[in-house]
């Protein structure tokens, strides 16, 4: 960028890692590269146990980063550690495993550059890369979900490493949830979105997320699921308005994902009589199932393809 840097907004890149050793320099490096220059990196060592392996690798960009040592607390204590620490006005999450495209903050900033940036989140689309770092696809967030941050979040489509936000979004949020493991980003996007910030998608791709064997979401697959389903009550409970406005796009979400408990809770929310009630859980309860059976028609039909190439092998 060609303004003075020390006129720019500071940025700060959090790095949360967790035995991340293998992955860990490509992300530093990504967010040294950025073409924003007024940024600090600050990586947390969520108390990695890998022999010092993770250590070494931060503590080898000496005064190029700010890298800090805790207990173990997981990726949500990791992420508040550091905007406790953090010097800068935003905040941009890096996973360890994750890439920056190297103009991420620089395109953030500029976007930013408008009246009332202070109460602006922004968040972009992504390409997935594999554990070689070669790109096996890109994901672009829906433009009925990006119109709306409720659904976006319910959806689940907006990721973390892709947002910039303001710092003094979590003096009126608060800080991220440390009781959820694998859900709290999503959380903290809803209750910034109740908070009445505006969520701004950009629709280029400014992050490589990875996807691999040893990522928190993979080894916690259980637990993710049963935050996931709690999240979407939680969600439906306290953003039973915005999601009234959006009844029909709520209610396929929810089948989309398999959240029965949110789909009868949103039934309650809507105040409807008791008898409308019933009748409309009874025909979500319906369109739950019909989707269950595509799903299995899908998955028996793809199985007879298969058979019926291995036969035609042997005629």
């Amino acid at each position: 960028m060609k303004e003075n840097a020390k006129r720019l907004p500071k940025v700060s890149i959090i790095v949360p890692v967790y035995n991340g050793s293998r992955y860990l320099r490509e992300a530093i490096d990504s967010a040294l590269a950025q073409s924003y220059k007024n940024v600090e990196v600050i990586v947390v060592n969520d108390g990695s146990n890998d022999n010092g392996e993770t250590a070494n690798i931060a503590g080898s960009y000496k005064d190029l980063i700010r890298y800090f040592h805790k207990e173990n607390g997981g990726v949500a204590s990791a992420l508040n550690f550091g905007i406790g620490k953090m010097t800068g006005e935003y905040f941009s999450w890096l996973s360890h495993d994750d890439v920056y495209c190297p103009d991420k903050i620089e395109r953030q900033v500029r976007r930013l550059a408008r009246p009332h940036e202070g109460r602006t989140i922004i968040y972009s689309n992504f390409t997935w890369i594999n554990e070689q770092s070669a790109e096996t696809g890109v994901f672009r967030v829906p433009p009925e979900y990006a119109a709306n941050i409720y659904l976006a979040v319910l959806a689940t489509v907006v990721h973390g490493c892709s947002i910039l936000v303001p710092k003094a979004c979590f003096d009126n949020a608060g800080l991220f949830n440390e009781r959820s493991m694998t859900t709290q980003d999503n959380e903290m996007w809803f209750r910034l979105a109740k908070a009445g910030y505006e969520f701004i998608h950009m629709p280029e791709f400014l992050l490589k997320s990875r996807m691999h064997s040893e990522q928190g979401q993979r080894r916690l697959k259980r637990q993710n699921i049963t935050e996931d389903k709690q999240l979407a009550v939680w969600a439906v409970q306290h953003a039973s308005d915005e999601f009234i406005k959006m009844r029909t796009s709520t209610v396929k979400i929810l089948i989309r994902r398999k959240r029965k408990q949110a789909l009868l809770i949103f039934a309650d929310v809507l105040g409807w009589p008791w008898v409308i009630r019933i009748g409309y859980k009874t025909i979500c309860i319906i369109r739950y199932h019909i989707a269950d059976l595509q799903v299995l028609f899908i998955n028996v039909l793809q199985m007879a393809i298969r058979w019926s190439l291995k036969l035609a092998k042997y005629v």
